[in-house]
């Protein structure tokens, strides 16, 4: 018995399902359709190779990043048709979701049209084609062709084609943080603030005066980060950053909790002037370290000039006992190196040995104790020192430290 099959194309074919050999059958159109009949216990299972309608590819060296901050990328398409007939439409369009290979993304391309209105059997054209909303990280992105003819009987011709974009991402600027500290809140007595070093090194040719700083859009937030407003928002820098050159700038995080640590995120933005062009955006997320409640709070008043050049600022130092021990006695030494905020100094402070106070000073009292700063500078300075609380609580002496800054 034979049976008659219609294949794809409109192609007919004759097979006879008892045959136990292989042939290849010739149909109007002059092409050849490999049929291979495999012997089972029960009939022969026809296995049928149709041919390819179209050739996709991409042009040697064509594929090219965005040339503006969210433009599409561009490539050369090379369509090739295999069909018997000429094709007088091309389109593109994004492919179905079961269509995509693993990691793989679709778009639909910009519109295409085929030069000159035709493309004849076996004709290869090349076609230029852009894909938007692509990410400037580039990834494999597929998209899916179709091809027409106007001759009755001979159907659309479709196929899918992927491509390995490039990651186009070049940074504009380099950014890094230095000295993150847990600081005295200025405007909350006895609280904490994170204060930092953030650095800025500018990697294009534009020179940049001014340095914002801005919450990330929450799109862009890492799971679990804060988004930090740092303070000064706005930094205009003493001359022009450029290629290649970094600016330090001191910042602090107010309204970020202290208590936790944690991971804080901002951007920030290089521009030519406060109001002038945007040069460059970056996101820098700072890894912050938990910082323990404050023991003492500390404030300097009275501070007075050195009386000569070789003489040393005085100032009374008010102590605040927020420890839940009494304290009877403390003492003043230099701030180690690694503690210093940027642009601040430190002496050793006097007077440098063990003072004990007149009578315990008891949680959430005060007392006010004198302090000489031998060595400081007479054109004034932001000079940092620190102050240890000691006990004789239960199980012998402790002590615990705190950090006084006087602007002199």
């Amino acid at each position: 018995m034979t049976a008659e099959v219609l294949a794809p194309g409109g192609y007919g074919i004759s097979i006879n399902p008892l045959g136990d050999y292989q042939r290849t059958v010739a149909p109007a159109a002059n092409f050849d359709i490999s049929m291979s009949f495999v012997k089972t216990q029960f009939c022969d299972i026809d296995v049928l190779h149709l041919p390819a309608c179209m050739r996709l590819g991409v042009a040697p060296n064509s594929i090219k990043c965005p040339t503006s901050p969210g433009g599409p990328f561009t490539l050369d398409l090379q369509v090739t048709n295999l069909m018997p007939a000429p094709v007088v439409v091309l389109n593109l369009f994004a492919c179905q979701p079961s269509q995509l290979p693993p990691g793989a993304v679709t778009v639909t391309p910009g519109p295409v049209a085929l030069p000159g209105g035709i493309l004849l059997p076996g004709a290869t054209v090349t076609v230029p084609v852009t894909l938007p909303g692509i990410p400037i990280t580039g990834g494999k992105v597929c998209f899916c062709a179709s091809l027409a003819t106007e001759e009755p009987g001979v159907p659309p011709c479709e196929d899918i084609l992927c491509v390995d974009l490039p990651n186009c991402f070049v940074p504009c600027m380099s950014l890094w943080e230095s000295n993150v500290l847990c600081a005295p809140d200025p405007n909350n007595p006895g609280g904490s603030l994170y204060t930092a070093v953030v650095n800025v090194m500018n990697l294009t040719n534009t020179p940049g005066n001014v340095v914002c700083f801005q919450p990330c859009p929450p799109s862009q937030l890492p799971a679990g980060a804060i988004n930090a407003v740092p303070q000064p928002a706005v930094v205009t820098l003493g001359g022009p950053l450029l290629n290649g050159q970094t600016a330090a700038i001191p910042i602090s995080l107010p309204g970020v909790p202290t208590s936790q640590g944690g991971l804080a995120c901002f951007d920030v933005v290089l521009k030519t002037a406060v109001e002038g062009q945007e040069i460059c955006r970056e996101k820098l997320c700072i890894p912050l370290p938990r910082c323990t409640e404050p023991c003492m709070a500390l404030q300097a008043t009275n501070v007075q000039c050195p009386p000569t050049q070789a003489g040393s600022y005085t100032l009374q130092l008010q102590i605040t006992n927020q420890s839940g021990l009494p304290a009877n006695a403390y003492s003043l030494s230099a701030c180690p190196g690694n503690q210093l905020p940027a642009g601040s100094i430190t002496v050793p402070p006097q007077p440098g040995s063990l003072q004990v106070f007149g009578s315990p000073l008891l949680p959430s009292a005060s007392t006010t104790v004198p302090v000489a700063l031998p060595g400081a500078p007479f054109t004034g300075a932001n000079v940092c020192f620190v102050v240890t609380l000691f006990n004789s609580g239960p199980g012998g002496g402790g002590g615990a430290g705190g950090r006084a800054t006087p602007n002199n």
